[in-house]
């Protein structure tokens, strides 16, 4: 119920004055001070960035990278992301290099590896370290909705240098990204 101050708290005061004054030890009641307010709420879908494997979830075991040519050839691998956006630009970082380091003899190691990224009908772009790489997703199938992007991750790695029987063995390394929304004006 919203009541207006200047009729009805001005008849209540009067009421009240006139009821406490025909009292001898009667005191004087004012009512001062802000009497309604108006509340509005306005819904703001937050905000997210979501990265997931192509079917919602992420990899829980080790990846394995094949060599699919000569002995010279890169070892690769390929992993399908799905990424959930809600104003659709969002940029890739790598962390920090990424080093396959045999898990016997620490030093023998891969020569750097490369790593990309695109999306399905797209071409791959080059990810490195410390420097933001932006990708757009397409369009939400819906307004206020969020977009979704199908994308590839590429990761080509030489083999140490050297013959097959020195350096042969199991290798492993940590692939650090982040993913961060773009900020866009609004339109």
């Amino acid at each position: 119920m919203k009541i207006s101050c200047s009729t009805a708290c001005t008849l209540l005061v009067a009421l009240l004055t006139s009821a406490l004054s025909s009292r001898a030890d009667a005191a004087v009641v004012m009512v001062k001070g802000k009497t309604t307010s108006s509340i509005s709420a306005t819904v703001v879908k937050r905000n997210q960035l979501v990265v997931t494997d192509a079917n919602g979830g992420w990899y829980q075991q080790e990846m394995e990278m094949f060599q699919y040519g000569a002995a010279n050839s890169p070892y690769k691998i390929e992993l399908p992301l799905r990424i959930t956006s809600s104003n659709g630009t969002f940029q890739v970082t790598v962390d920090e290099a990424l080093i396959l380091r045999h898990t016997q003899t620490p030093t023998l190691q891969f020569q750097a590896a490369e790593i990309g990224m695109a999306s399905v009908e797209g071409s791959v772009q080059a990810l490195a370290v410390g420097r933001p790489t932006v990708f757009h997703n397409p369009p939400a199938a819906q307004p206020l909705q969020d977009s979704i992007g199908d994308y590839r991750l590429h990761i080509d790695a030489l083999p140490p240098k050297g013959d097959f029987k020195t350096t042969a063995g199991i290798y492993q390394g940590e692939l650090k990204l982040t993913f961060e929304p773009v900020a866009k004006a609004e339109q």
